[in-house]
């Protein structure tokens, strides 16, 4: 590669970069990012890597992105993945279809995002099997957002690949790929001696004059030094005859090539418009040669002049037009006449009866003022793209046809339905120009969905919940049952109830009950579980597994969300994972937002943390990119729960903060709870009871349960224990009364465990034993580790002052265990403390081996423990038998033993046999 580094004048250092991160690529993936002006040097930069990486060996996948192509949902990803698409067969049904459906060779469902990131993934491990990537992203500002979502995905991973990603962005673009933990390199204009080496090797004959008039024009742009000299003819190249004047900053590169776009004879350039127009990708060459065959002049030579210009390359086997530069495709659409150009893209038009979303574009671009027909055809792209998971595209195509309305109930309507759907996909600066080109023109807006539009940005954005309120409560009383379609009315009362559950007050319900019956048949389900769970949702978990087996194909969108909220409150989102999949492969985006946001709570409560942490890092990423700022504090809550636990006080503290800070001005009282919630938590984990008392009594007296106090599950162990450590065992008492009374152990396993945890806790010694024991075997108390082990802790402590230390030994044992899997080290520091005055020797490493075991990977352990077989486990934790059998070879050599047969004794005999 030595010619090819010194090729590259003026940019030794970035070369040195690339090559590095390709010479290390098989011990660690890169990503980089080269951001620099047009014309600086990035494409050379690309191109230099992809012929360095061919010849090390590396297989190069690689996609331009282009201005007309960017509202079309996964375009930039099909370019990515197209060389790879006959290797598709290969994988699993499941992924081989969310691929399809996102590049629309299947419209009859939609797409989970994650579903199309994992399998984007996956046939990228296929090849990385047999060779390392290159995967080059150039012009990443005009990507789709729907694929930059994908790349992202793609890049978050690549330091466990052998690949490197290696995107090229212009400066001062706003770009929709995250490049959050990407390593970006400014690629500056080249200094004056590089700028004068390079000048003088592409064109050794100017004269002295000419160099010097070009250096300081070109000020250190790679293409202009290589381009602004082939204008000029050959007496100015010599310094003969005057140079033309300076042309205006910022349009020189692309009046460099308006020049030999004009030199052209006509037919060339139209077909060059044509290509312009039309985006790039395979399969480019045969839409330019359906659309210009209409067009005056044409014949299958007219591109070969534009060819022999430099201005393009034709890829005959790939049916593909590739532009020199992004610039030229500027050049040739910006200096052609507005007629022309709409004619461009009706021929254009005319030739894609096969793909409606793009046609669709063409026809709005063709129009020359309102077109109803336009329009309609943007709403249907819209569909297609939320089909496919493209919010964002859809939220563009719904503006757009708003402007192409001729009427203005028209206009109105896709106006405030652009809006929604441009709050769902994250775009609450768009939602907002929207709503308020509404109110600007005083359009005759439907109000019950403008009050949904509002009222979902101010849910989202502001925080405003009471505002939610006071503008959906009213409009949805006075809407008649059945008046307005289903989805219509669902889209307020999911909202209103949303807001109902975050502010926390028991009078803001009222409006969501009376509404029920004009929603979804799933609402009153999830208001069941939701509202006031300690007296309605005995019934919901019965309930929702009929729904769910009974679920129809074509679920609507609006009906699924109403399952995952439910399913969410009552800690059974877990339960139904393989539904969840399901759902959100033919759902919206939004609903897979949710679904992907309720993953973290089911997340800690089987004992994955770290998973947790990582949810919270990029969701809270992810919101601040949107401008979601209750988002964002839903993300601080998911943080602070690990936190709280681990026992990361400053931590704990910052994010508490922040939020307290946030929710008190709004009257949030959810928000709120959540931060007494964890504040409580951190203080039961350093054994501060008082403190904890004084947080958890402040949200739910002992002994009461709040109406309409939805979490009050969430907070009950921790009160007992606080009130049973500072000696308020009458309390402790009545709180666990009043959960029998509830009957809150019919809600779920979970909150079956925590009842059943808390009357040992606070229970008499003559029943304690017996209690605790009935705690410990609960069916499915393995699914909530750290309950579990916080009561193995409790009785291995009551055991060991009863003198029981063989029997104390053993629970504390396994509860130390599972408090280092979730890296817990205070409540390990107890146990360990307990296990000392039980005659374990300070220093004895009771679990070496189980510690080194992930809290998931002790689950499986200890199920296998029990004689469960794979599919037994597989069943019960959702996994196929293939993966427990996975899990399980990892897990004998880390308890160094060889057979499911010595489990049992690896786990708990350690203490017994010293």
């Amino acid at each position: 590669m030595q010619s090819g580094d010194t090729a590259m004048i003026g940019r030794a250092a970035e070369v040195a970069l690339l090559s590095s991160a390709m010479r290390g690529v098989r011990e660690t993936g890169a990503a980089l990012l080269l951001r620099g002006d047009p014309g600086v040097g990035k494409t050379a930069l690309l191109d230099w890597a992809e012929e360095y990486a061919r010849q090390a060996g590396f297989r190069v996948l690689r996609a331009v992105g282009v201005e007309p192509e960017s509202e079309l949902a996964f375009g930039a990803l099909h370019q990515v993945l197209y060389p790879l698409l006959d290797q598709m067969e290969s994988l699993p049904s499941v992924q081989q279809a969310a691929l399809n459906r996102a590049f629309g060779a299947d419209d009859n469902a939609a797409p989970d995002r994650f579903a199309i990131s994992a399998a984007a993934l996956a046939l990228v491990r296929q090849v990385v099997e047999t060779q390392p990537v290159l995967l080059v992203v150039d012009d990443a500002q005009w990507i789709d957002a729907s694929s930059a979502q994908v790349l992202g995905f793609i890049q978050r991973r690549v330091c466990t690949l052998p690949v490197v990603l290696l995107t090229a962005a212009r400066v001062g673009w706003r770009n929709a790929l995250d490049l959050a933990g990407i390593r970006t390199v400014e690629v500056a204009p080249l200094a004056p001696p590089e700028s004068a080496a390079l000048l003088a090797r592409v064109h050794p004959d100017l004269g002295p004059a000419t160099v010097q008039r070009v250096l300081a024009e070109a000020a250190g742009n790679p293409l202009a030094l290589v381009e602004m000299p082939a204008l000029l003819n050959q007496r100015q190249q010599r310094g003969i005859d005057p140079l033309p004047s300076a042309l205006p900053l910022g349009e020189r590169l692309e009046e460099i090539f308006a020049g030999r776009i004009r030199s052209l004879p006509e037919a060339a350039r139209h077909g060059l418009l044509l290509a312009a127009l039309a985006g790039s990708g395979a399969g480019g060459l045969r839409t330019v040669r359906a659309a210009a065959q209409g067009w005056e002049g044409w014949d299958e030579q007219a591109l070969q002049a534009a060819e022999a210009s430099g201005l393009i390359t034709v890829d005959p086997e790939r049916e593909e037009i590739v532009f020199r530069h992004p610039l030229v495709r500027s050049s040739v659409v910006g200096m052609t006449p507005p007629a022309v150009r709409r004619a461009g893209h009706r021929a254009l038009a005319e030739a894609l009866t096969t793909d409606p979303r793009r046609q669709a574009w063409h026809l709005a671009d063709a129009a020359d003022g309102p077109d109803e027909s336009a329009a309609q055809a943007l709403e249907h792209a819209a569909a297609r793209a939320l089909n496919c998971g493209g919010a964002a595209e859809a939220a563009a195509a719904l503006s757009r046809a708003a402007d192409l309305s001729p009427d203005p109930l028209s206009r109105a309507r896709r106006l405030v339905e652009g809006a929604i759907v441009a709050v769902h996909g994250g775009q609450m600066d768009v939602a907002e120009r929207l709503l308020q080109t509404c109110e600007s023109e005083a359009l005759p807006v439907d109000p019950l969905r403008r009050a949904t539009a509002a009222a979902f940005l101010m849910f989202h954005r502001d925080g405003d919940l009471e505002g939610v309120h006071r503008t959906v409560a009213s409009v949805l009383d006075g809407i008649p049952e059945g008046e307005q379609p289903d989805s219509v009315v669902d889209d307020a009362l999911f909202v209103l109830t949303r807001a109902c559950l975050s502010l926390g007050r028991a009078d803001r319900w009222e409006p969501v009950s009376r509404a029920l019956d004009k929603g979804s048949p799933y609402a009153r389900l999830c208001y069941d579980a939701t509202a006031d769970p300690a007296r309605t949702a005995h019934t919901v978990a019965e309930r929702l597994r009929a729904a769910v087996a009974d679920l129809p194909a074509d679920l609507p969108a609006w009906q699924a969300r109403w399952l995952i909220l439910a399913a969410v409150q009552i800690d059974a989102f877990g339960d139904f994972a393989d539904v969840w999949r399901g759902l959100t492969v033919r759902s919206a985006y939004a609903i897979q937002q949710m679904a992907a946001a309720s993953s973290f709570y089911d997340a800690y409560l089987h004992g994955r943390w770290d998973e947790v942490e990582a949810i919270a890092e990029e969701g809270n990423e992810r919101a601040r990119i949107n401008c979601d700022r209750f988002q964002a504090h839903v993300m601080h809550y998911a943080a602070a729960l690990v936190a709280a636990s681990r026992g990361n006080d400053e931590r704990l503290a910052v994010l508490n903060t922040e939020s307290a800070d946030w929710a008190r001005p709004r009257r949030l009282n959810l928000l709120l709870g959540l931060v007494a919630e964890t504040n409580a938590r951190a203080a039961v984990t350093r054994g501060a009871y008082e403190e904890a008392y004084a947080h958890l009594s402040a949200l739910t007296p002992p002994g009461v349960l709040p109406p309409f106090f939805p979490y009050f599950h969430r907070v009950f162990l921790d009160l007992v224990e606080a009130c049973v450590r500072t000696g308020r065992i009458t309390e402790a008492r009545a709180h666990v009364t009043a959960g029998r009374q509830a009957r809150m152990d019919e809600i779920s396993s979970h909150h079956a465990l925590i009842l059943a945890g808390s009357a040992a806790l606070a229970a008499e010694d003559e029943s304690a034993d017996q209690l605790f024991q009935h705690a410990l075997a609960l069916p499915r108390a393995e699914q909530w580790p750290f309950e579990q082990a916080r009561i193995q802790l409790a009785y291995g402590q009551w055991l060991r002052r009863r003198y029981d230390r063989s029997q104390a030994r053993t629970h504390l044992s396994r509860a130390l265990t599972t408090f280092r899997c979730l890296k817990t080290e205070p409540w390990a520091k107890r146990a360990a403390e307990e296990l000392r005055v039980a005659g374990v020797a300070q220093g004895m490493d009771l679990a070496d081996g189980a510690s080194a075991l992930t809290a998931h990977e002790l689950r499986i352990a200890e199920l296998a423990a029990q004689g469960m077989t794979n599919k037994e486990i597989g069943r019960l934790l959702h996994l196929s038998p293939r993966t427990v059998g996975a899990h399980l070879y990892k897990i004998f050599p880390k308890l160094g033993i060889a057979s499911r047969s010595a489990l049992r004794d690896a786990l708990a005999g350690a203490v017994e046999s010293r």
